[in-house]
């Protein structure tokens, strides 16, 4: 994945569920799970009217900075 991919903006909790890999049981992206995280903080994003964004870098912070100290 190149950094530009990284920074590339993601709009809604849908879009923010399948960068997170958070599916149903029937493989579509958990728009819900992602919601109650984003409303509730656990999320690096902002919220823009209705509309919450963010990019991937923003998203999965955490595991990128786990992966460079374990490389």
């Amino acid at each position: 994945m190149f950094d530009k991919d990284l920074d590339t903006p993601v709009y809604g909790a849908g879009p923010i569920a399948q960068v997170l890999g958070l599916f149903d049981e029937n493989g579509e992206p958990d728009a819900r799970r992602a919601y109650y995280m984003l409303e509730r903080g656990y999320l690096d994003a902002d919220q823009i009217g209705k509309i919450w964004t963010s990019t991937r870098r923003r998203l999965l912070r955490n595991h990128l900075a786990h992966l460079a100290v374990t490389a």
